[in-house]
């Protein structure tokens, strides 16, 4: 009976030796590690989505004088895809939209949402910067009016004159971290979203476009779906620093 007994007690300690195990070795890996436990059917990682710009200008163009107060962006559909898996089906949601992320211009890093993934390797961040359609739900009654319905979003001055910009660009994107982000169970990993809306008002000559004129809106909304689409940054940034972690 004795030997019953401690045979017993060895088959119930293993599993618990399994399970301390797994959860070490998780323990171990950061944010930052390219090497997380492997996504299973019971946990999950938390994943943050943050936004961050800044007050950044350019151009050579002294005579003028552009403000901007806010900016933001209609996104519908945010999804994270596994490293090394092209398959558009195994994404991850992030967020389901349309959700609109606010472009702080105080070099803040905001956060947009949490979302709950499995654990693993992350290399592509997809989404659609896209106005909203007649049945969807309007989280931001800026984004609908009389006249239509908005997927960007700027308001500001333009030589002491306020104004209120309002583009309907669409702009499909696959961005590809430049470094993979990591998830685990047991830490918080985040991705932040970048993009500086002062490089939508100026030409190709760096001269400032007003957007009060009707004859500056092609180039402006042009230079918006040209900047989301291939200029925007999302990288990995777990300390939310506003930089791409190393």
């Amino acid at each position: 009976m004795k030997r019953t007994n401690k045979s017993l007690l060895q088959i119930l300690l293993i599993p618990a030796a399994i399970a301390l195990a797994v959860l070490f070795s998780a323990a171990i890996q950061g944010c930052g590690n390219d090497n997380p436990t492997q996504p299973t059917a019971s946990n999950t990682g938390t994943m943050g989505f943050s936004s961050y710009s800044d007050g950044n200008t350019q151009g050579n163009n002294p005579q003028s004088t552009l403000v901007i107060y806010e900016a933001k962006v209609m996104i519908n559909d945010l999804k994270i895809h596994p490293d090394g898996d092209d398959n558009e089906e195994h994404g991850e949601n992030i967020k389901v939209g349309p959700f609109v992320i606010d472009l702080n211009l105080d070099s803040k890093v905001t956060l947009v949402t949490n979302s709950m993934i499995p654990p693993g390797n992350y290399r592509k961040v997809k989404f659609e910067i896209h106005k909203l359609q007649p049945n969807d739900p309007v989280p931001d009654p800026e984004f609908s009016d009389a006249n239509g319905r908005y997927s960007v979003i700027v308001k500001g001055s333009f030589n002491g004159v306020d104004f209120m910009y309002k583009s309907q660009i669409t702009a499909n994107q696959k961005v590809y971290l430049q470094k993979v982000l990591a998830v685990s169970p047991v830490a918080t990993s985040n991705i932040t979203f970048y993009a500086n809306p002062f490089m939508w008002f100026y030409d190709e000559n760096g001269n400032l476009l007003d957007p009060a004129l009707a004859i500056n809106r092609v180039k402006i909304d042009d230079n918006i779906r040209d900047n989301l689409k291939n200029h925007i940054r999302i990288f990995v940034d777990c300390d939310h620093d506003g930089h791409p972690d190393n």
